[in-house]
């Protein structure tokens, strides 16, 4: 785990969460959360010292510490309500000047912010696994798994709506003119399709 580049998230947002759960702290900026295992206890004057959060930016920022983890997901390694999501690799996206990681489920797409994996970084690609749960409000949330213990969770960024879905179809038929032009030009018969 990269504990700089999750404080780094932090700042960007300017919130910092530091919550405490038995051996293990885990930071959050409210949109991801992850485990920092093996850290010296942190607590909102320690963590500024750590992670250069001078005074000026520390004003800037929510910065707090709580005793427990938040109540309103479940961070346990397991749960039986959690579905493995399949990572869809065939190519990338960049929407909304986000670079976007699409996890497929059941015929459904998710997409996570690719930055918020960036404290991941240093974990193996092929050893990290992604769930999707449902928090208490109903909306769903996405852990990432090293082997079976849970490194993060992160909620999905939803740009999935009428105007995103004409986008991607204008896209996929500039790609089919481009690709039946293509085969013409290979000496195709002329016919499309």
């Amino acid at each position: 785990m990269k504990t700089k580049k999750a404080i780094d998230l932090c700042k960007k947002t300017g919130v910092l969460n530091i919550y405490c759960d038995k051996d293990v702290q885990w930071i959050s900026n409210g949109a991801a959360i992850y485990s920092l295992w093996g850290l010296p206890e942190l607590d909102e004057i320690s963590v500024c010292l750590a992670y250069d959060i001078d005074s000026k930016k520390a004003e800037k920022m929510t910065i707090k510490r709580y005793p427990e983890l938040p109540d309103t997901i479940n961070l346990e390694d397991n749960t039986p309500d959690e579905a493995q999501l399949e990572e869809y690799t065939k190519f990338g996206l960049r929407y909304m000047g986000r670079d976007l990681r699409a996890l497929i489920e059941k015929g459904t797409v998710i997409f996570i912010d690719k930055a918020y994996l960036a404290p991941l970084s240093d974990i193996p690609y092929e050893d990290l696994f992604y769930f999707a749960r449902t928090d208490k409000s109903g909306q769903t949330y996405i852990t990432v798994k090293q082997g079976l213990e849970i490194v993060a969770a992160i909620y999905p960024v939803r740009v999935i709506e009428e105007s995103f879905v004409a986008e991607i179809n204008t896209f996929a038929q500039l790609c089919e003119t481009t690709f039946d032009i293509q085969s013409y030009k290979k000496g195709g018969d002329g016919l499309c399709g």
